[in-house]
């Protein structure tokens, strides 16, 4: 029986590539060149395989289109960060189940900043934070919410802050981390279990002759 189950976790390995690996998303590889206009693009549908709903990119450290606020203390990893357009909801999606590891948030404009961030699958809400932003320095919140296909995230409330020109609902995004797959694929599955009904047929055929012999 150990032997067995030895052959079986090895067949299992085997079979189920492990989930693919966690992603980090560092919007670094936007251009936002501000010579060619203060370029503010916006995320569209399948970057880095996902789809993403009024979320823009701007470069942290653009004093020459005067960036500035949350958004350049809001950086992690240089120079860009991601946010939400116009200090209204923005969502990241996919069609198929993921889990939403971590990202950095930081409020743009107003110190205190209220975010709903909720998980969806297809239109059940499987989980909701209620989270509060300060605006000089990023936070890491952890999830770790498995089998979603749409996280949003609505923000509300908060103070101006007075050392800060702009103002407005804005959040600054930076290394968001996503598994773009959260279970096996079905060929997958039905490879392990071919390969287990494999084996245990062998293992009933070598049983079966120790016993006649």
């Amino acid at each position: 029986m150990n032997r067995f189950k030895a052959v079986v976790l090895g067949v299992a390995f085997m079979a189920l590539p492990a989930i693919a690996q966690a992603q980090t998303i560092n919007f670094d590889d936007m251009y936002t060149d501000s010579l060619s206009g203060c370029a503010q693009p916006q995320l569209s549908n399948g970057y880095h395989g996902f789809n993403w709903t009024n979320f823009y990119v701007l470069d942290g450290f653009d004093h020459y289109c005067m960036v500035a606020g949350g958004y350049r203390d809001g950086v992690v990893s240089r120079r860009n960060v991601a946010f939400d357009g116009f200090g209204t909801p923005a969502s990241v999606s996919r069609a198929n189940p993921f889990t939403f590891n971590s990202v950095y948030m930081t409020a743009a404009w107003n110190e205190g900043l209220n975010v709903t961030v909720q998980g969806y699958h297809g239109a059940s809400l499987l989980y909701q934070r209620l989270l509060v932003l300060n605006t000089y320095l990023p936070t890491q919140f952890i999830f770790n919410w498995t089998g979603v296909d749409k996280v949003l995230f609505s923000p509300s409330g908060g103070v101006q802050d007075p050392n800060y020109i702009g103002s407005g609902e804005h959040i600054a995004f930076d290394n968001m981390t996503m598994s773009p797959s959260a279970i096996p694929e079905p060929a997958t599955l039905l490879l392990l279990g071919t390969g287990l009904t494999g084996i245990g047929a062998v293992i009933r055929r070598r049983r079966r002759r120790d016993i006649e012999s």
